[in-house]
C-alpha cells in the first residue's frame, strides 16, 4: 500500500514558507544602514537562529518555523496536515510583515 503523500507535501510547503520567513528577516537586516560585514553576520545569525529553533523547540504552536519541526517528526504528529497549514499561514504572514518592514527601511535609507 502506498502511503498518503499529502502530509509530506503539506509539511514540505510549510518548511519552504519557514525558509522564506528566514530570508525575509535577513532582507530586513540587509536593509538596515550597517556596514556590509556586520549586516551579513547579523542576517546569518538571524536566519540560522530562526531555522535552528524549529528543530530544537518542539512544535507546540503554529510558529512560522514550525514546518521544519513538523517535517523532522512527521510520523509522530497527530495532525500533520492541519499543523502544516497553520505553520504555513503563520510563516507567510511573517514574510509579508518582514517584507513590508524591509521596503519601509529601504525607503528611508540614503542610497
Amino acid at each position: 500500500e502506498i502511503p498518503d503523500a499529502a502530509p509530506l507535501v503539506a509539511a514540505t510547503v510549510a518548511a519552504a514558507a519557514a525558509a522564506l520567513a528566514a530570508l525575509a528577516g535577513a532582507m530586513v537586516v540587509g536593509a538596515l544602514p550597517l556596514a556590509p560585514a556586520p549586516a551579513a553576520l547579523l542576517a546569518l545569525l538571524l536566519s540560522v537562529g530562526m531555522l535552528a529553533s524549529a528543530v530544537l523547540v518542539p512544535l507546540t504552536a503554529p510558529l512560522p518555523n514550525g514546518g521544519l519541526g513538523l517535517l523532522a517528526d512527521l510520523s509522530g504528529s497527530a495532525r500533520p496536515i492541519a499543523d502544516a497549514l497553520q505553520s504555513t499561514g503563520t510563516a507567510l504572514v511573517a514574510v509579508a510583515v518582514l517584507l513590508v518592514l524591509a521596503v519601509v527601511t529601504l525607503d528611508r535609507a540614503d542610497l
